[in-house]
């Protein structure tokens, strides 16, 4: 595995500002494969940003939202 390829961030309480901020940080990162965002109360303002960062992602292929 890559070692970009994964983003392990559960249960960090980031919200969805920190949500924002990681979707703009890998704006340009095209080797992304899995990112899990379990429990981190992101809310559906964050899930916006995560359809904004998912839509840009062709090559995600796991992305664990539960618990939010």
């Amino acid at each position: 595995k890559e070692l970009d390829s994964e983003a392990g961030l559960e249960a960090n309480g980031i919200g969805a500002d920190g949500v924002r901020c990681l979707a703009l940080a890998l704006e340009r990162n095209q080797s992304l494969k899995e990112i899990y965002l379990f429990n981190n109360s992101i809310g559906n303002k964050g899930l916006e940003y995560v359809a904004d960062l998912i839509t840009n992602k062709p090559s995600l292929t796991i992305l664990g939202l539960e618990q939010n």
